[in-house]
């Protein structure tokens, strides 16, 4: 729910809820956050300078502790900078706080994922915001360009003290080919997922904390109704990250001894626009 739709602001940094919005008609803001990333979202206009603004109603306001792009261009069309920032009002005048600047020619690769994990505004300690109602990304560009992005995320981190219970494969993927045989014998073939990365993982729990950890990102997640994301090495591969989404809408979270518990992942990655195939 919105205070007032998510706009693209063309031209400003400092773009309000006030502003002007500047979407494309047939690439909406609506898809920022709708959890399609193959749609995109992007501005009516060329620039160099361009504002998100987000605003939520203070009875449903964020808390998020990490920031995430999914499926742009910005890479490609040589973006310098993005910043995120919040505020206690939608002009950006009260409390503005800056929580992530990121210089992307040193941090983007061609992927087209992108994340920042350790969100603060100062001292390099990653933090958690709560009751955030205004929220603004800035995006710099050298040339004049429309940037393009599938998913604007503002997420809750909940990091596992450990790797998944063995067997478990890092690597897993997905093809869904359809073949039709000919009378003569040809084969030919339909794709309809390509590389689509797929997780089937038990990850073992013996403290209070990381259960409760875990019945409060079920919560999250709405029992299933919400996607989740994915990061298998959040230290060393940040932007190596996937929408997911579990193929069974119950919680598996058995008791395995007396007070040891085994929660059972198995998802799929969501949206055509799949990365398992890509590098950073």
């Amino acid at each position: 729910a919105y205070t007032t739709a998510p706009r693209w602001v063309v031209g400003s940094l400092n773009g309000t809820t006030g502003s002007t919005n500047d979407e494309d008609d047939d690439y909406p803001t609506t898809r920022l956050m709708d959890g399609f990333p193959s749609l995109v979202s992007k501005p009516d206009s060329a620039s160099t300078l361009f504002s998100i603004v987000l605003a939520y109603p203070a009875a449903w306001p964020l808390t998020f502790d990490w920031f995430g792009v999914l499926n742009h261009n910005l890479d490609t069309i040589g973006c310098s900078n993005i910043s995120l920032q919040i505020a206690d009002d939608g002009n950006f005048s009260i409390n503005l706080a800056t929580l992530s600047t990121t210089n992307v020619a040193t941090s983007f690769t061609a992927d087209r994922r992108f994340t920042d994990l350790t969100l603060h505004t100062g001292g390099g300690t990653a933090r958690r915001y709560s009751d955030v109602e205004f929220i603004r990304v800035q995006i710099t560009l050298p040339v004049s360009d429309v940037p393009e992005i599938g998913q604007l995320i503002l997420g809750r981190r909940r990091q596992q003290q450990f790797r998944p219970s063995v067997p478990w494969n890092p690597n897993e993927s997905v093809s869904v080919i359809d073949r039709y045989v000919s009378r003569s014998g040809v084969i030919n073939k339909v794709t309809r997922v390509k590389g689509r990365r797929d997780i089937s993982a038990t990850f073992r729990h013996s403290t209070a904390d990381e259960q409760n950890d875990i019945l409060d990102w079920w919560d999250d997640i709405e029992a299933n109704e919400q996607f989740f994301f994915f990061l298998d090495e959040p230290a060393t591969l940040p932007h190596n990250f996937w929408m997911m989404e579990l193929t069974e809408d119950r919680l598996i979270y058995p008791y395995t001894s007396y007070n040891t518990r085994d929660l059972t992942v198995d998802a799929v990655e969501q949206g055509a626009a799949y990365f398992a195939l890509e590098t950073t």
